[in-house]
């Protein structure tokens, strides 16, 4: 007997068929003989339900029969309605009906109790005949709400055998959501493997996106082909293969596009000789095109992924039966805690006949779908080539790294659209700010003009007719250069800006004398959440910090008398703002923009960060001793600060330069007694600038 097995649970009883034969003739009756009775089982005292209600972590030791079994784990019950999967993390030699002593210690997963890993399945000898429950009949819906509230249940559904790695998923359509089929034999996965299959069998958990299940019945429904669009010159879903998180040096990274050959499923009349080119480009199966995260009807499976820039993903050699051609392609962006608004001047398409010349970038569009940042869109674009061109190369580039993916790229025969031109001009003109700040967003524009603010994430470039903010990090500039701009501009916070991808050029260095700060206030704030403008202000309130879910800081402003809260964005070193967290401050900055949704948060540039209450510095002739200290920091809260600045005398013991303890010295009264000592940690104090 195998592990999957038609039939339905609960346990046969002993019973007796008794056959009238009646005759209007005789009155003889014949009776068959009974058949063997079921053999009664002795549970024992301890039930599922009592593991289920017990202590998670404890040892527990029950007696129950299969009900349900894969390669290294089985579905448990008795004579109740509870059931329980017990994991023993190898091969276990059962079978549906065994009865088995069972002992090991309970953990929680998938949302559920079971017994963990390495636990103890023992043979008792017994064997019972089981009925198994009329399976449910799971459909999207019953799959969407089960994710919530999973719980061991009898199901039957249908979708297709993935096989990635070691894992073995099911692909189910209407839903992002995946069966997860957990280890499973290798005959399976062979046999199975691209097959539309409906099973019945066990859920008994759910993960993220993935609902686990072992099967007990399998209909094969045929191997599930990939349907090509009518007229295809290329089509690609990159699906051939399922990738899979299993490569790289330690075995856990998405495969680059040369280690792996999964995705090139190439289809249509002219993709025979079709080869490609690429750099920095991976194949992944997370931030699926197909489910909650698309707004098209995209193939799921694998996606094409640009990793760190400059990265380029080219379609090689495509034979062409005319010039008026249709492109379309699955296209999101995507990036943790990012704003994920889809940029098309930071992700371009150029087309080539021979792949040495290149045309401008492909003016493509979405139709009428509204980006949904982070979400997928079917992009496409009409154009016509030049006469006489009969092969043709796609270039994708994404200049931001780590951000883009495609999928389902498609190549037909079209009514011609934009004329594309091999190796046109591109220079870009020079703008004022105010022109591109009276200019339609995502197109690329130059400007000219002096940084007069920073922090660690952009800087602000005025140029005499506006000011706007240049979004970059790691951007290595300074107040006062003079520079040179160039990229596509975007929305954040009400406010045009330049983004990530744009190119910096340093012309000079100079000064910047800022101007009288306006004095912002409550009805201040709520006004500008309103209408926000770039603004040299000063504000008061009181400054806290903390770590948003992403691990990003944040130090915002609370002000008396407005939900609005200013928040100092990416402050740079110099402003030393840890020390005034948690102490009523003066910020002098820029306001830039402002974000949030029920709370809204006014962006500042801060120039400058201040104690609203100047603190005075004790004189010499008023230092205590290093014991003195401690005896004040003596019961007091890790992290809490002194009222007032004290001035303390003692000699230096260890000043630490560099290495592990970089920044700390210690000092001493040098009187042997205990509590002399103390260490500090400020800066890298040296000789000269020690106080």
């Amino acid at each position: 007997m195998g592990l999957f097995k038609n039939s339905n649970l609960f346990f046969k009883a002993a019973f007796a068929a008794l056959v009238v034969a009646v005759c209007f003739s005789c009155t003889k009756q014949a009776i068959e003989p009974e058949p063997t009775p079921q053999p009664k089982v002795d549970w024992g005292t301890t039930t599922i339900a009592s593991v289920l209600e017990g202590k998670v972590g404890d040892t527990f030791e029950i007696k129950a029969v299969v009900v349900g079994a894969n390669e290294q784990g089985v579905i448990l019950q008795q004579d109740g309605e509870d059931r329980i999967y017990a994991f023993k993390g190898e091969e276990h030699g059962l079978e549906i009906g065994d009865v088995v002593n069972v002992k090991g210690a309970t953990g929680a997963r998938n949302g559920l109790i079971q017994f963990g890993k390495g636990c103890e399945l023992e043979k008792t000898g017994e064997h019972i005949d089981v009925v198994l429950p009329e399976a449910e009949a799971f459909g999207v819906e019953e799959i969407d709400a089960y994710m919530s509230a999973p719980s061991i249940r009898y199901v039957t559904y249908t979708g297709t055998v993935l096989i990635s790695g070691n894992y073995t998923n099911f692909e189910i359509d209407g839903t992002d959501v995946v069966g997860s089929l957990d280890f499973m034999s290798e005959d399976f996965r062979t046999n199975y493997k691209g097959h539309s299959l409906t099973i019945t069998g066990w859920l008994f958990g759910s993960y993220k996106t993935y609902m686990y299940t072992v099967p007990v019945d399998v209909k094969d429904n045929g191997l599930d082909e990939e349907e090509v669009p009518e007229g295809a010159i290329y089509y690609n879903t990159f699906d051939k293969e399922l990738s899979s998180q299993t490569f790289g040096s330690d075995g856990g990274s998405w495969p680059y596009l040369d280690e792996f050959d999964g995705w090139k499923g190439h289809k249509g009349s002219g993709a025979d000789a079709v080869t490609y080119s690429f750099q920095k480009m991976s194949l992944r199966t997370n931030q699926s095109s197909k489910g909650s995260l698309s707004l098209y009807d995209g193939s799921g499976k694998n996606n094409v992924f640009f990793s760190t820039a400059p990265n380029y993903f080219i379609i090689e050699n495509i034979s062409l039966p005319g010039t008026k051609l249709h492109l379309s392609f699955g296209a999101q962006r995507y990036s943790q805690g990012a704003t994920n608004t889809f940029v098309k001047s930071d992700f371009e398409v150029r087309l080539s006949a021979d792949g040495q010349t290149w045309s401008q970038a492909l003016d493509y569009g979405f139709g009428d779908v509204e980006d949904v940042p982070g979400d997928w869109r079917l992009a496409s674009a009409d154009f016509t080539l030049p006469e006489g061109t009969n092969k043709l190369y796609i270039k994708f580039v994404a200049k931001m790294s780590s951000v883009n993916r495609i999928d389902d790229v498609l190549l037909v025969p079209g009514e011609g659209g934009q004329e594309v031109v091999f190796g046109g001009s591109e220079e870009v003109p020079m703008s004022s700010i105010a022109d591109v700040l009276d200019s339609p967003i995502d197109e690329i524009y130059k400007i000219q003009g002096q940084i007069v603010g920073i922090h660690t994430k952009g800087f602000l470039v005025d140029d005499g007719t506006g000011t706007i903010l240049v979004f970059k990090k790691k951007h290595g500039m300074a107040v006062g250069y003079n520079v040179i701009v160039e990229g596509a501009t975007t929305v954040y916070g009400g406010m045009k800006q330049f983004g990530e991808s744009s190119e910096i050029e340093k012309v000079s260095e100079g000064t910047v004398t800022y101007p009288t700060p306006v004095e912002f206030k409550a009805a201040d704030f709520d006004a500008y959440a309103k209408s926000p403008s770039i603004k040299y202000v000063k504000y008061t309130g009181v400054l806290s910090y903390y770590k948003d879910e992403i691990y990003q800081p944040h130090y915002n402003v609370t002000i008396d008398g407005t939900d609005v809260v200013a928040t100092v964005a990416y402050p740079v070193t110099d402003l030393n703002i840890d020390k005034y967290v948690g102490s009523s401050v003066v910020v002098t900055g820029f306001l830039v923009a402002v974000s949030g949704n029920d709370t809204k948060y006014a962006n500042t540039m801060a120039t400058s960060v201040e104690f609203a209450e100047k603190e005075e510095r004790p004189s010499e002739d008023q230092a205590i001793s290093v014991k003195e200290l401690n005896a004040k920091l003596a019961g007091m809260q890790s992290g809490a600060s002194l009222k007032d600045l004290v001035a303390v005398v003692g000699y230096v013991a260890a000043n630490n330069e560099s290495g592990a303890l970089y920044q700390v010295i210690s000092i001493v009264d040098n009187t042997g007694e205990a509590h002399s000592g103390i260490i500090v940690k400020d800066e890298d104090f040296t000789e000269e600038t020690l106080p």
